[in-house]
């Protein structure tokens, strides 16, 4: 992750795509981005299924060889994120570069702490006459 990441404020969705295998601490990345996020935001993480595949950490420096869909709901779950869910990312989505040979999933969640809903109260004749 750079180490400067410039924000203007919370942001609605965040993608990472293909990081966690690169990350020292996958858990630690996952809470630093649950807090980019609005309330009731949600991220998007793509990145490879559980492989066996030990060439991908000399090759492209992987320090994880992929993530199963219950370890990354419960990488979610534990950063604070709610309604985690891990879909398969089709063949034909994933290119042709080095990694093409490998499953790829995508985690889907929310920031728990969803905004309150707008709260508006009927005004009276007088008050909207004014």
């Amino acid at each position: 992750m750079p180490a400067r990441i410039r924000r203007r404020g919370p942001a609605d969705v965040v993608f990472l795509s293909r990081v966690l295998h690169h990350a020292a601490s996958p858990a630690a990345v996952l809470r630093t981005v649950t807090a980019w996020l609005a309330p009731g935001g949600r991220l998007v993480v793509l990145d490879y299924a559980s492989h066996d595949d030990e060439s991908m950490r000399e090759r492209v420096k992987d320090l994880w060889l992929g993530f199963g869909a219950k370890e990354l709901v419960r990488l979610a779950l534990e950063a604070g994120l709610v309604q985690p869910t891990v879909l398969p990312i089709g063949r034909a989505l994933r290119g042709d570069g080095p990694d093409a040979h490998l499953d790829w999933h995508a985690l889907v969640c929310a920031r728990a702490d969803a905004p309150e809903p707008r709260r508006t109260r009927a005004r009276s004749r007088e008050e909207r006459a004014r």
